[in-house]
Parts: C-alpha cells; structure tokens; sequence
C-alpha cells in the first residue's frame, strides 16, 4: 500500500499558530468543505482584508492541485495530501500543502517551479495575463500552458514560492511533494 504523506510539517517557510491542517484524501467535496473551513478560519484573525483574499485563492488552488495532480494512491486510485493554513500575530499567511507525485513527474515539477520562481512581479502579472487567454494545450497533456495555478501562487505570494521534494524510503513509496506560500 503507498503511503499518503508523512506527518512531518509540510511547509518549510514561516512561523504563527497552525489555525487549519487537513491531511486525507481529497476530491472537490473536499475541496469544498476545506475551502469554508478556510475561509472561516481567515476571517477570525486580524490579517488585512487583502491578506485574507489572497490566502484563501493561494489555498484553494493548493487544494484543487492536490485533487487535479497528486498521484493516485492505493486500490482506488484516491489522491491524498496535507493543506496547512498558519497566520502569526503580525498578520502574515503562511500556506503549505503536500502530496505524492509520480516520479516521471518529478522532472517537470522542478522546471515549473523553477521558471515561475526566476520571474519578476512584473513578468508574473504579465505571464498570467497570457496564460489566462491561452487556450493551447502544453505538450505533455498534463495540464494547460505553463501552469496558471503556480502563477497564481506566485502572483498572490509576498515572497518566492518555496518548494521541495522528499524521496521517502520503502517499496511503495513516492515522491513527496512540498509547497510553502507567504502572503502579507
């Protein structure tokens, strides 16, 4: 049986209090019932209006990629992860979320994450701007252009988006995927 993701911290930035973390099997009811939990959760902090819009996009589109990417696991083919919501007393989101991939993935996600990173708020806006309206598939089939998830999240974050991935040992092991976004 594969194991879903280990119960180490997914994220790797930021500090505050862990206010939301769900670690399970995700599908949209999911995604739905996290994204009220999140957005409840936000609202009872003292983070700006601004911070609390942008960390529940950030937040949903972590969930969404989870239930759209993470690797199948198990006989039912279920996709499972870790969403982490943590907010200081300054005000400051911090968002993680983590997943197994496949590993004939691993390559790809690094070159994703690797160019959105090396851009520039400018070049993130205007990226997004033409992916937004790009209706060409990417090439691989995975998913369309050059991922308008992660320049979401790199649009909305305050600092570079951090990411790593962890190669857990055992026969039915996958590669564990990490994402860490900063807003505020």
């Amino acid at each position: 049986m594969d194991r879903p993701i280990s119960e180490q911290r997914c994220g790797s930035l930021g500090g505050g209090q862990i206010v939301l973390r769900y670690s399970g099997m995700f599908n949209q009811s999911t995604v739905l019932s996290l994204g009220e939990t999140c957005r409840w959760s936000l609202e009872a902090t003292n983070a700006r209006a601004a911070v609390r819009r942008k960390a529940f996009v950030v937040f949903v589109e972590m969930a969404q990629n989870i239930v759209h990417y993470a690797r199948a696991v198990g006989a039912d083919g279920v996709r499972v992860g870790t969403v982490e919501l943590r907010i200081a007393e300054s005000g400051q989101v911090t968002l993680s979320c983590s997943n197994p991939v496949s590993p004939d993935q691993v390559d790809r996600i690094r070159q994703k994450l690797d160019s959105v990173r090396m851009l520039d708020a400018e070049q993130i806006r205007r990226a997004y701007r033409h992916q937004l309206h790009d209706e060409t598939p990417e090439s691989d089939g995975i998913s369309r252009g050059a991922g308008l998830g992660l320049l979401t999240l790199a649009r909305e974050a305050s600092a570079p988006i951090e990411y790593r991935i962890d190669y857990p040992s055992g026969k039915h092991a996958y590669p564990q995927f990490h994402l860490s976004v900063v807003i505020g």
